[in-house]
């Protein structure tokens, strides 16, 4: 028992994992598709009572890919973090450890959209429309500023959609691009595709419009908390998604937002509204000016408390000599956490070297003293004591003795240790100045403003990317950081959301229009080559899986089922199991049919 309890108390001693020297790991939020996702501590936010320190890392396994697959998920994940709207996650840091790509972004206590949709379901409640108007407004808008920008989330859905003070923020913006690599041609669909567009099923290439559709496919949930295309198996909703009717809103939802959806919904892509398309839409239009009328309202006793505040602070006296006190402290917290050490270091060196100066000189007077003691009485003679004399007597009774010794050599004064009472050493600096500056900044001493202080250049450096005539042009623009939250020029999300609805508002019908962006429609990922890979490598898993002979049968079986006899789900199951013991093993070959049916009707179409 006692080693049982040795055992349990070793467990609970072992430190929290670290990861790059900064985010310490708190606990596991969840494991989807592409990794898992933790909860972390930021170590640079010291003394965080907002919650601000807490961030999301999430790893994802590249053991997989070639070096330059992850080279170029690198490459598009620091591309990703120039991305700043406030419906849109934040991204923090990205960086690579030993098998595993970690990428850092912000937390959002409200969780995802599909957990809020579960909640309303276990409860028997709805949104409202208003609710649903809010989200799909900020949605558009997250959307609109990414097709602006040329990026493609290409995968939307509810768990990607987190709530963050009920206000909506897409994540995982790119995570299925990054690992999109060579080694991913020859993978199969992975979960239900309730949000994948017909195009994309039919591997015929993916663009914005894709996009689109995705986010049809969610305003299609919230307002009824089910999802628009749905079936009994993953094969059903792939042929209803590709050539089952559309789906309708509830009469409660208005005429105007149940067309909207219908058109986002086209099974044509060039059918569907681009975001500049949506926000020019009355319905959408009428309810971004409510939202800012909203928000005005809201603001309004806020406004005139600042103003007091504004008020009071152009009444106070500045004085140049209070200014000058602070001058070395500011020029001290802008610089990087290398130089603050190595300037910390230099301070407590010039500390030592004061008190071992104090000392040397406190030695140098008792050596002085004693030296001039034994030189007063060199030249004095005494009578021995056994002569009758006194001896040696008072005459050296205050002179300093030394201690008895067979060394003919004086005695050296005691040597003294300096140990620094603030610096703390430690191998394995990292050679890469970035890694360095990080690894420099877990020994400040000083804890206020620690996350906006020690950010790099690089990560105060925002790329937005304008349309000029046809050509597109990229500016270098600084972003100050304000506490936890990097914005462009707004305190927090409330405010930089007022400011798109605004922008929005003053455009009108001249706000920035979104070509249409596509992946390259025959090598990419979602194009014909890839489609014919997974093909081969479906047939050949197939055969591994089930046998040859079982998978010729079931082959032809599922074959007839499907195209000819269109017979129900539970029948197909049920015959299956004449020629293989789990019917649900045969999801694959149903897939292969899938595909090769899509790919003899795209020959056709050429």
């Amino acid at each position: 028992m006692s080693q049982y309890k040795s055992d349990n108390s070793k467990k609970k001693k072992q430190p929290p994992r670290v990861l790059a020297n900064r985010y310490e790991i708190v606990k596991k939020l969840g494991k989807g598709n592409f990794g898992t996702a933790y909860l972390c501590k930021d170590l640079r936010q010291k003394n965080c009572t907002d919650g601000s320190d807490l961030k999301v890392l999430k790893e994802i396994s590249i053991g997989e890919l070639q070096p330059d697959e992850t080279v170029e998920a690198a490459k598009e994940a620091r591309v990703l973090s120039k991305l700043m709207h406030p419906s849109i996650v934040k991204f923090h840091d990205s960086f690579i450890d030993g098998d595993v790509f970690c990428i850092i972004t912000e937390y959002c206590e409200g969780g995802d959209l599909d957990m809020k949709i579960n909640d309303l379901k276990k409860n028997k409640k709805l949104f409202d429309e208003k609710t649903v108007l809010d989200w799909f407004v900020q949605l558009v808008l997250a959307v609109h500023y990414m097709h602006t920008r040329r990026v493609l989330h290409r995968d939307l859905k509810t768990r990607n959609i987190f709530l963050k003070k009920n206000m909506i923020k897409i994540g995982d913006f790119g995570i299925s691009r990054i690992l999109m690599g060579t080694t991913d041609l020859a993978s199969t669909f992975t979960g239900t595709p309730y949000y994948m567009s017909p195009e994309v099923l039919k591997h015929e290439g993916y663009n914005s419009k894709s996009d689109i559709w995705s986010i049809g496919c969610i305003l299609y949930e919230m307002c009824t908390l089910s999802h628009a295309f749905d079936g009994t198996s993953l094969m059903g909703v792939m042929y209803k998604i590709v050539e089952g009717e559309l789906p309708k809103l509830p009469d409660r939802f208005s005429k105007d937002l149940n067309r909207i959806m219908v058109l986002m919904l086209s099974k044509d892509p060039a059918k569907r509204p681009s975001g500049t398309d949506l926000l020019k839409e009355p319905l959408i239009a009428n309810h971004i000016a409510k939202m800012s009328k909203d928000y005005q309202a809201r603001n309004q006793d806020n406004a005139s408390t600042e103003a007091e505040e504004i008020a009071r602070l152009l009444r106070e006296k500045s004085h140049l000599s209070d200014l000058r006190l602070t001058e070395e402290e500011v020029k001290y917290k802008n610089l990087p956490p290398r130089e603050r050490m190595r300037l910390r270091k230099m301070a407590q060196a010039d500390e030592d070297a004061l008190r071992l100066k104090e000392v040397a000189k406190v030695q140098l007077i008792a050596n002085q003293e004693r030296k001039s003691k034994i030189k007063s009485h060199l030249n004095k003679t005494t009578v021995p004591a056994w002569q009758g004399g006194a001896g040696e007597g008072k005459i050296f009774e205050g002179a300093p003795r030394r201690n008895s010794s067979t060394s003919s050599e004086p005695e050296s004064p005691p040597a003294i240790t300096v140990t620094p009472a603030h610096f703390k050493t430690a191998p394995g600096i990292p050679e890469s100045p970035e890694l360095a500056d990080t690894y420099y900044s877990q020994y400040e001493d000083f804890t206020q403003n620690s996350d906006s202080d020690s950010n790099s250049e690089d990560e105060n450096q925002l790329t937005v990317v304008e349309k000029n005539d046809s050509t597109l042009k990229a500016k270098n623009l600084t972003v100050k950081s304000k506490g936890s939250d990097t914005v462009i020029g707004h305190s927090n999300d409330e405010d930089s959301f007022f400011n798109c609805l605004q922008d929005v508002l003053e455009q009108g019908d001249d706000a920035e229009s979104t070509m249409t962006l596509a992946d390259d429609i025959e090598a990419g990922a979602f194009g014909p080559v890839a489609r014919e890979q997974k093909i081969k490598n479906l047939r050949l898993e197939c055969e591994k899986m089930l046998g040859k002979d079982a998978f010729e049968k079931a082959y032809s079986y599922l074959k007839d089922a499907r195209y000819n006899d269109k017979s129900a789900e539970e029948d197909i199951m049920a015959g299956l199991r004449h020629f293989v013991k789990n019917p649900s093993d045969c999801f694959l070959v149903d897939q292969l049919l899938f595909l090769e049916e899509q790919a003899k009707l795209a020959a056709k179409a050429s």
